[in-house]
């Protein structure tokens, strides 16, 4: 779904508003990087897994993610059945850049476990 940004300021936001822009146009591609975001909200920690995408259309560079999946880590046991699902809606988003006739770099990486993590983030308070 189009977001309201971009059906009033003609920039995309999102992926479904780059698929859009890049309509029609040669030369189009896409760099899918992979992270695994810990945060800590109300003592519980949250993983979400996302895939950052760097467009690159007609010389412009525009940079979104997609939450793929995300968790509650109350055992802090790693769950394969989440990084499936990841997966599963990462290769679903693979598929409509190929269908749209986008060239697409880092579409073969998935998640695997052991899972490590880039950033994690805490409330100042704490």
């Amino acid at each position: 779904m189009r977001s309201l940004w971009y059906l009033l300021t003609g920039r995309p936001v999102n992926t479904d508003d780059c698929l859009h822009y890049a309509a029609g146009k040669a030369g189009t591609s896409v760099a899918i990087t992979l992270r695994v975001c810990k945060t800590l909200r109300v003592a519980v920690l949250v993983t979400q897994y996302v895939a950052r995408m760097t467009w690159n259309i007609d010389g412009r560079t525009i940079v979104c993610e997609e939450l793929l999946a995300g968790e509650l880590d109350c055992t802090g046991d790693d769950k394969p059945e989440i990084l499936e699902d990841a997966n599963a809606h990462l290769g679903q988003l693979v598929k409509r850049c190929e269908r749209e006739g986008v060239a697409i770099a880092g579409g073969r990486e998935r998640f695997t476990l052991p899972i490590s993590c880039e950033v994690v983030r805490t409330p100042r308070w704490i």
